[in-house]
C-alpha cells in the first residue's frame, strides 16, 4: 500500500505532473462533472476544481485519502468534492461524470487489478462522450545488454559454495522492475518495438497479448528484453518512462535464461501473454533468436500455487496454455 511519501514522490514527477494537468486543461470545463479514479490524497481532484470542475468524486481506499476534506476546505472547494474511502467497484455515484482522471499503474499498465479498474469505472460511470484520462497506453520493448543488472540478479545463488540452481532458474522466470539498476538507453541494443496498445476507451478483456520482432543494432551479448509504456492521455499530451528517463514509474527487465550473444543485424521475435490472476499479473513470454536459441519463460513460478489454481479453469478455457504455439524463426 502506497504511504503519504510515495503519494509525495508521486507529485513530485514534474514531467507527470505537467502532462496530466495538460490534458486535464484539455477536458475539464466549468460546470463539468469529474472522477478522480484512484485520488490518492486528491491532487488531481484540486486542480480539476481550480479548472471549473462542479463537483468532483475521489475514490481512494488508501486511508490517505483521509485528508482530502481537510485539503479541500483549505482551498476552497470543501463544497464541491466527495470522497469515497473505498474500493470503486464498491462505489455507486449519484450521476455520471464528463471525465474519469486515473493513474493506477505500475512499472507496467498491467498492474494489480487496473485494466478492470477502469473497465468497471468507464462502464458504469462515464456518460457517453465523456473523457477517460488516459486513452491509451502503448506498450514498448527492445533488447537489453546489461551485465551488471543480470549479475545482481544471479550473482548471489552462485556465490555461497552450494549447488542453488533451482533459486537462478526462478529468479530467471520473474519481471523486475529497474529500480536498483536502472535501464539507461545505453543498455538498448535493438531497434524499439511495440507489443500492445492498450485503448482503454474500448478495452474489455483484462487479458493483454502481443508480439513484435526486434533486430540486433550491433554485436554485443544480450541478457534479456526491457519493456515500458508510452501513455497517451488525451490527443498528443503524454509522456513514456523509456530507458533514461526520470518519471516515478519504473521500467521491467524480462531476463533471459542465459546471456546470449548476437551478431548486428539478427532477429529476435518476442511475444508475451499477460493474464490477471487475483491481484497480480501472470506473465509468460518467450523469445525466438533468428539462427539461435528459443527461450519459454514464465513468473508462474514466482506465483503463490493457490493463486494459480484459482484462475487454472479460465487459462484452460482460453487455450489450456500461458505460452503461444511457436513454429518458425521470424
Amino acid at each position: 500500500m502506497y504511504s503519504l511519501a510515495d503519494y509525495g514522490n508521486m507529485i513530485a514527477d514534474d514531467e507527470r505532473m505537467r502532462a496530466y494537468l495538460a490534458a486535464l486543461e484539455r477536458v475539464v470545463k466549468p460546470g463539468s462533472a469529474v472522477l478522480d479514479l484512484g485520488a490518492g490524497t486528491g491532487i488531481f481532484s484540486l486542480h480539476a476544481c481550480r479548472l471549473g470542475a462542479r463537483r468532483v468524486y475521489a475514490i481512494e481506499p488508501n486511508p490517505a485519502i483521509r485528508l482530502l476534506p481537510e485539503l479541500a476546505r483549505r482551498n476552497g472547494f470543501a463544497d464541491r468534492i466527495e470522497v469515497f474511502s473505498k474500493k470503486s467497484s464498491d462505489v455507486t455515484l449519484p450521476e455520471q461524470v464528463d471525465v474519469i482522471v486515473s493513474d493506477l499503474r505500475g512499472a507496467s499498465p498491467l498492474f494489480a487489478g487496473h485494466l478492470r479498474i477502469i473497465r468497471d469505472a468507464r462502464d458504469r460511470f462515464l456518460r457517453a462522450g465523456g473523457a477517460l484520462l488516459p486513452q491509451r497506453d502503448t506498450m514498448m520493448a527492445c533488447l537489453v545488454s546489461a551485465p551488471d543488472l543480470y549479475k545482481n540478479l544471479v550473482g548471489p545463488w552462485q556465490a555461497q559454495g552450494f549447488d542453488l540452481q533451482p533459486c537462478i532458474d526462478e529468479v530467471l522466470s520473474s519481471t523486475f522492475a529497474d529500480r536498483g539498476e536502472p535501464l539507461l538507453p545505453k543498455h538498448c541494443v535493438s531497434e524499439l518495438g511495440e507489443w500492445a496498445s492498450i485503448d482503454y476507451s474500448t478495452l474489455e478483456d483484462d487479458r493483454v497479448e502481443g508480439s513484435c520482432v526486434l533486430r540486433c543494432d550491433r554485436d554485443v551479448v544480450v541478457h534479456g528484453i526491457g519493456t515500458w509504456f508510452r501513455s497517451n492521455l488525451w490527443d498528443d499530451v503524454g509522456f513514456e518512462n523509456a530507458p533514461g528517463s526520470n518519471l516515478v514509474y519504473r521500467r521491467l527487465l524480462l531476463p533471459w535464461p542465459e546471456p546470449t550473444w548476437l551478431k548486428a543485424g539478427t532477429a529476435v521475435k518476442f511475444h508475451i501473454n499477460a493474464l490477471p490472476a487475483s491481484d497480480d499479473y501472470l506473465f509468460a513470454w518467450t523469445t525466438q533468436v533468428a539462427g539461435g536459441p528459443h527461450f519459454k519463460q514464465s513468473n508462474f513460478l514466482g506465483v503463490q500455487a493457490g493463486v494459480w489454481g484459482q484462475h487454472g479453469a479460465k487459462l484452460g478455457h482460453h487455450g489450456g496454455s500461458l505460452f503461444p504455439s511457436a513454429s518458425g524463426k521470424p
